[in-house]
């Protein structure tokens, strides 16, 4: 048995954790920081429409990221696997197929959305004053787009490659790039939402240089390979990350029809509210999801080895961290709204007073969202794709856009966002239900 998984069955349960989900929140946290460093120097130095127009086209980036998620998450899952078991062999070569796939899939997707960019742009909702920078910032982007999720991957697989420092430091380097050049782009040069999509695209270029330096060097125990496994192998071992796909792409279909219904009811100012509110709770979001993300590998590991029990605690400290960390987020959003309003957005009155009311309606969604992601993640840990898929539905699509549609013809527009807590709240009461429903096969 290696180091890496005698550590994962022996040590402690609360260190293991935090051991393992402190490092990988701050890896989500600074992988999502190119998006938010973009968000405030673009309120600060362009304006609120070119604040609507980053997240009117934000959706389409969330079915890339949501492809690569699920992708690189099985792949990883399953190349360590081979790893673990001394096939070296295997291993690469489920790496360099996973990595072929992302980048053709990227591509697949690229290619047409470039070709018909104004259709696509009307899908997403982008009318009026913001078509135009909506447009600047999608074309801009989508020249790098097959780089954002394969950047990405190749961060995970560094993790299973025994170089977690190097996947920190890939990470690091993209937002330390994006915000010099954010600031360069922006601030000096006056490029507008042009300049925040190429800090973007370029500081994931540097992270994808940095990480293919690594994996064709001596020091990398992967190398890219095609021969070792058939593609039927990475297929299959891609389902294991469709529950965090499927949350990666919910997730923008929901801001896209919250975005259609802030047009239709308040205009841009409406949209720029909105994206105060989604980037004001993307620390703690983020932070969640890293933590969340942690009870995969660890929950798996145990209960192969029979270790039930401590299976089960590994579940009690995650839930009680991520209680915690969602009551933090409450306050700040209950104790500190305006100045949230003031970091993207100083000066404009209109959309300040519309942001500080949506924060008095979403702040609540902090006390389930966590939990949510936890229960999912532990299903999948469990091999029960199907629960976490049903989980993750919940919460991302199927009940937000039942409560908005249900909101949006019954209760006042400034309201719009108590569906999201709401839709949380019954997600997890789904979610404990799965989990009552499976202690007789884990024996909790």
């Amino acid at each position: 048995m290696s180091h890496t998984a005698a550590s994962m069955l022996d040590r402690p349960v609360a260190q293991t954790f935090f051991r393992y989900g402190l490092p990988w929140s701050a890896a989500f946290l600074l992988l999502s920081s190119a998006g938010l460093v973009d968000t405030i120097f673009i309120g600060r130095y362009v304006g609120a429409q070119a604040l609507a127009a980053i997240n009117i086209v934000s959706p389409m980036f969330s079915i890339f990221f949501g492809i690569g998620v699920m992708l690189s998450v099985g792949g990883t899952v399953r190349s360590a696997h081979h790893v673990g078991r001394g096939d070296l062999q295997a291993a690469s070569a489920v790496f360099g197929r996973t990595m072929l796939l992302i980048l053709l899939a990227g591509l697949a997707l690229a290619l047409p959305a470039l070709a018909f960019r104004p259709l696509l742009l009307s899908l997403l909702g982008a009318q009026g004053d913001v078509l135009r920078p909506a447009h600047q910032y999608l074309t801009t982007l989508l020249w790098f787009s097959p780089v954002l999720p394969v950047a990405y991957a190749l961060s995970q697989f560094a993790r299973v490659d025994q170089h977690p420092t190097l996947a920190s430091l890939g990470l690091i380097l993209s937002a330390a790039v994006n915000i010099v050049l954010d600031y360069l782009f922006i601030a000096c040069f006056d490029w507008g939402v042009q300049g925040a999509a190429l800090a973007t695209g370029l500081g994931f270029s540097c992270t994808l240089l940095l990480f293919l330096g690594h994996f064709f060097s001596r020091r990398a125990l992967l190398r890219p390979a095609l021969c070792g496994c058939g593609w039927k192998e990475i297929l299959r071992a891609s389902l294991n990350g469709s529950a965090e796909s499927i949350n990666e792409i919910s997730v923008g279909s929901i801001i896209l029809l919250i975005n259609h219904l802030m047009m239709a009811r308040f205009g841009s100012a409406g949209v720029a509210a909105f994206t105060v509110v989604s980037y004001g709770s993307w620390f703690g979001l983020t932070l969640a999801y890293g933590l969340s993300d942690t009870l995969s590998p660890l929950v798996s590991a145990n209960h192969a080895a029979g270790l039930r029990r401590r299976t089960h605690r590994f579940l009690h400290v995650a839930m009680a961290s991520l209680l915690a960390l969602g009551a933090a987020m409450f306050l700040v959003f209950s104790l500190y709204p305006q100045q949230l309003v003031r970091l993207f957005l100083p000066g404009n009155a209109t959309v300040g007073a519309l942001a500080c009311g949506f924060i008095a309606d979403f702040r609540w969604s902090f006390f389930f969202s966590g939990l949510n992601m936890g229960i999912a993640c532990y299903m999948t840990g469990l091999n029960r794709s199907i629960q976490a898929v049903v989980i993750a539905l919940s919460r991302s699509l199927a009940f937000p856009a039942l409560f908005l549609a249900l909101f949006a013809a019954c209760l006042e527009a400034e309201h719009l966002f108590l569906a999201i807590p709401l839709a949380e709240a019954l997600t997890l009461l789904l979610g404990i239900g799965l989990l009552l429903r499976s202690r007789r096969r884990t024996g909790w």
